[in-house]
């Protein structure tokens, strides 16, 4: 990058004589730490590394400060991929000899002899640094301007003990998050940085030393008492190694040493922005929920951040998916400050089928009652919805859980539209082997719609390779009408229809006739509208899948007779619905070839 660094004042004066352009401290303190830890997107230990990281940054806010530097060979980029390493990076890298990843400097101090330090003894290290007095404070602001991408700072010292060297060297690091990049991971997950796709969101990723890497700017004539005032200026370019510095997501860590080692102190630097949207938000870790219906629907759940700009009051989202969209409006008991995060479920959009998997897009469209303007990738977000739905023939079923060897990891719930359990079961005895074993459940359903959940203790699901587990649900003939094959994580939603099954009890209460039935390439659906209105008529597979869909079409007050062409499905049983003002209605249909 270009780097314009210019020293534009140096001020070493009595506390008193600057007290009312002060903004550092002069009370005495203690120690703030740095902690810059040596990472490799192909190093497999590094994800188990940056949880640690992310504890101990979270045990210590205001205390630690992180700046994580891709160097050594396991740093080297996947093809495609952005390349997170940096000549400033590289020589650190060689300074403090770091030979094996993941690693740690703390503070750059040398503990027993090495600055090298092993995940094992960093809290340790960190707790010991933080109890040390530090004879001098520090703080910096800046003015980072969009428009030309200028980087003004103030860097802040203040002496409130006796020097222990005659000068003292600032640093200044920039550091982005958010850099999405493939991450190998030995076995050790880290969910909080795992995206969707497979791939990980780097945080706290060195990009620049905008002082020189090692040697900083030297500050002398330093003693007890005194404040020093540094001014800097850098431009900031668009990327670095080809990967885009986006400025919502870069943060300054400035801290003083010794001489390139021994960081007496640090912080991190607040930072107006000039020519910026009134608002940057970003959503992450999106997670497609069932919606509370039967019919086909999903919510959307995700992280919202106010990574830049005013409080947040209100957010309003369009969902797209393959049947339309819906809007959802967010507002906040608690405004959302800069750099606070909240976790957001919308409601309901409409799916296509059921039992496919479908995507849904949701976007941000306006932030406190005004269209919201500014895009990036974090304005909108897409995730995969699956609303998986059995449809019971039968009042009477029976559920069968499958079980692999782990019985004792399984439980599972029914709750009917008001959520109150209506069955329930496990968890289960284990096997004493390798293998599967049924159990099952008899249940009655009235009329309406159920939720089933199953959840697993491993987080594994019940077909593995201790037992290809199973989930079937039966009719009162013992007939299956649903069955999945026991693959999930954790937990899998199943809604179970029993509304056909009522329907079909009470036609006169209906109004609604399908002849024939059985039928071969066409029946007759007729019903009775108290009043003209929209209705729609859908068949569907008794798996819960929409194979005809007639769309909306307006009816007149009265008896209404709708033909349904039956010639392009196959033999077997489906379920016809009638949905409108007021009704809301099915029959089962027989298809013979």
């Amino acid at each position: 990058m270009k780097r314009i660094l210019t020293t534009l004042t140096a001020f070493v004066l009595p506390a008193l004589m600057f007290a009312q352009e002060a903004f550092v401290s002069q009370e005495p303190s203690k120690r703030n730490v740095l902690f810059e830890e040596f990472t490799g997107v192909q190093c497999g230990n590094c994800p188990r590394a940056h949880v640690t990281e992310a504890e101990l940054l979270a045990a210590n806010p205001g205390r630690l400060f992180a700046v994580n530097i891709h160097a050594g060979g396991f740093a080297t980029p996947y093809a495609g991929d952005p390349n997170l390493q940096t000549e400033d990076g590289t020589m650190i890298n060689a300074h403090f000899g770091i030979s094996s990843y993941p690693a740690a400097v703390v503070s750059r101090h040398k503990f027993s002899g090495s600055y090298d330090a092993s995940e094992n003894y960093w809290s340790s290290y960190i707790n010991q640094l933080m109890g040390m007095d530090s004879y001098v404070n520090i703080a910096a602001k800046g003015d980072l301007d969009w428009s030309t991408r200028k980087l003004s700072m103030t860097v802040q010292l203040y002496y409130t003990g006796t020097p222990s060297v005659s000068s003292n060297r600032i640093h200044v690091a920039m550091v982005q998050d958010g850099i999405i990049a493939k991450q190998s991971n030995y076995g050790y997950p880290n969910p909080d940085q795992e995206t969707e796709d497979g791939k990980y969101i780097h945080l706290h990723v060195l990009r620049d030393m905008l002082t020189p890497a090692l040697d900083g700017e030297e500050v002398t004539g330093i003693a007890q008492g005194s404040l020093v005032e540094k001014k800097f200026e850098w431009d900031l370019p668009t990327a670095i190694n080809s990967v885009p510095l986006v400025l919502q997501n870069v943060h300054f860590v400035v801290f003083v040493t010794e001489d390139q080692n021994e960081v007496m102190t640090v912080c991190q630097a607040e930072i107006a922005h000039a020519n910026a949207p009134d608002n940057i938000l970003s959503m992450s870790k999106a997670e497609a929920l069932v919606g509370s219906e039967c019919d086909p629907s999903a919510r959307v759940s995700f992280n919202l951040e106010n990574i830049l700009g005013e409080a947040v009051q209100e957010v309003a989202f369009t969902l797209s998916s393959g049947a339309g969209t819906a809007e959802h409006v967010e507002t906040f008991e608690t405004p959302l400050n800069e750099g606070e995060s909240v976790r957001v479920t919308t409601g309901s959009v409409a799916l296509a089928t059921s039992n496919n998997a479908e995507e849904v897009e949701v976007r941000i469209t306006g932030v406190n009652g005004e269209p919201y303007e500014y895009e990036d990738a974090g304005t909108k977000i897409t995730v995969e919805a699956i609303h998986r739905r059995a449809t019971a023939p039968t009042s009477d079923i029976v559920l069968a859980i499958c079980q692999d060897r782990w019985g004792s990891d399984i439980t599972w719930d029914l709750k009917d539209g008001e959520g109150s359990v209506v069955s329930s079961g496990g968890p289960y005895r284990d096997l004493s082997g390798n293998g599967t074993r049924v159990n099952s459940t008899p249940v009655t359903l009235a009329e309406g719609c159920y939720t089933f959940t199953i959840h697993d203790v491993s987080k594994d699901g019940i077909n593995t390779q201790y037992g290809a587990g199973y989930i079937s649900m039966q009719d009162a003939n013992s007939v299956e009408f649903y069955r999945h094959d026991g693959k999930y994580a954790d937990s899998l939603v199943i809604k179970l229809d029993s509304r056909f099954v009522a329907n079909e009890a009470f036609p006169a209460v209906a109004g609604v006739q399908l002849l024939p039935n059985p039928a071969r390439d066409r029946a007759a659906l007729s019903f009775t509208m108290e009043k003209a209105g929209p209705v729609r008529i859908q068949v569907w597979e008794k798996t819960g899948s929409c194979v005809l869909d007639m769309g909306a079409m307006n009816v007149e007050a009265g008896r209404t007779e709708v033909e349904i062409g039956l010639q392009d499905l196959s033999a077997g049983m489906y379920f016809v619905t009638l949905r409108g003002e007021g009704i809301d209605k099915a029959v089962k249909l027989v298809v013979i070839r």
